[in-house]
């Protein structure tokens, strides 16, 4: 099929599609998985092994074409898209009442001097 790059009328820009070296992991994945109904078909338990290897390729198929499609972007001067610059994502930040060190506000004691936070 190809990736291509879609730009809508509102304004936004995204791809579309899938690499051909994506497209061959998940066919082999989606061979793997039917192996492994055919081996449990038959009345053996060892399906796990085509089941484990079909999961590889089929995420290995996905990280591929993310790759692809990162590349498509960075050609065509738009941003990838695991790297949106323009909105980053804040982070929330607290201070330690005690050593004054700042961390995260998640967490429930600091990682510094270990007092309890709030």
């Amino acid at each position: 099929m190809g990736i291509k790059i879609i730009h809508t009328a509102d304004g936004r820009t995204f791809v579309k599609g899938t690499s051909v070296g994506a497209g061959f992991c998940y066919f082999i994945g989606i061979l793997c998985y039917l192996a492994g109904v055919v081996i449990i078909a038959s009345g053996s338990l060892g399906a796990i092994v085509p089941g484990i290897i079909g999961t590889i390729f089929i995420y290995g198929g996905a990280h591929y074409n993310k790759g692809v499609q990162n590349k498509k972007l960075k050609e065509a001067g738009y941003v990838p898209l695991d790297q949106n610059v323009a909105n980053p994502i804040p982070v929330p930040v607290i201070k330690c009442s005690n050593c004054g060190n700042a961390t995260g506000a998640l967490n429930t004691f600091c990682p510094n001097c270990g007092a309890k936070l709030r």
